[in-house]
């Protein structure tokens, strides 16, 4: 659409100064501007269908993928911290050990028993989640991936439909322009100066160059 702009312009001057009204450069010109402007209705349609039968179906799978990528993270921090529980309950169990063989005090053995017990039932029901978590995550992937390769292979077949039609129409819209344009070169042929006689050129040097040696040798005697 923008070389449109430009050649109306200059067709509305140009046709000011021409009084026929089938003069082969202003059909030219027509048939730019009719291009221009259908390239543009093309563009504008190709940008609907994208938005509404690619966009929309893409952003679907995005926000499944993101959906997937959160519960992800719900897995990886349950499977931290009851890792780091696992551990504190391992260092409290050591911590024992070393207490009842070295004959500490009672209280100071039941004190570390009573921590690792408190420790063990905070862990459990993170175990539970993470099994939960775990268990829901491999659910759901087995199930929706066969979708999501699914829905994306209609997203990308849907989006090469779209630049195929595209594609075809705009290659249908130069055919229709090319006639316009290959009637102005002929045209244009046609009231071209017909090319000069090289040899008659050639003859017409040589006699300058002789009639000014003549001259010289005059000029000498």
């Amino acid at each position: 659409h923008d070389f449109g702009i430009p050649v109306a312009a200059w067709k509305s001057t140009h046709q000011n100064n021409v009084k026929n009204s089938q003069d082969d450069v202003l059909n030219a010109m027509s048939g730019v501007i009719e291009f221009s402007d259908e390239c543009t209705n093309l563009f504008e349609q190709q940008h609907r269908l994208e938005k509404s039968n690619f966009e929309a179906s893409m952003h679907q799978i995005i926000l499944d993928i993101q959906a997937f990528n959160v519960a992800l993270k719900k897995r990886r921090t349950l499977q931290v911290t009851y890792t780091t529980k696992l551990k504190q309950i391992n260092d409290k169990e050591t911590a024992f050990d070393k207490a009842a063989k070295a004959l500490k005090p009672p209280e100071v053995t039941e004190r570390l028993a009573a921590e690792k017990h408190s420790l063990q039932r905070e862990a459990d029901p993170i175990k539970v989640a993470l099994e939960d978590c775990s268990a829901r995550l491999i659910r759901e992937a087995s199930r929706a991936q066969p979708l999501l390769g699914i829905n994306m292979k209609k997203c990308i077949r849907e989006y090469a439909k779209i630049q195929i039609e595209y594609t075809t129409k705009l290659n249908e819209a130069w055919k229709k322009l090319m006639p316009v344009l290959e009637t102005s070169d002929e045209v244009v042929a046609s009231i071209a100066p017909p090319p000069q006689d090289q040899t008659v050129d050639s003859e017409a040097e040589e006699t300058a160059d002789k009639e000014t040696e003549i001259e010289a040798a005059e000029d000498l005697l």
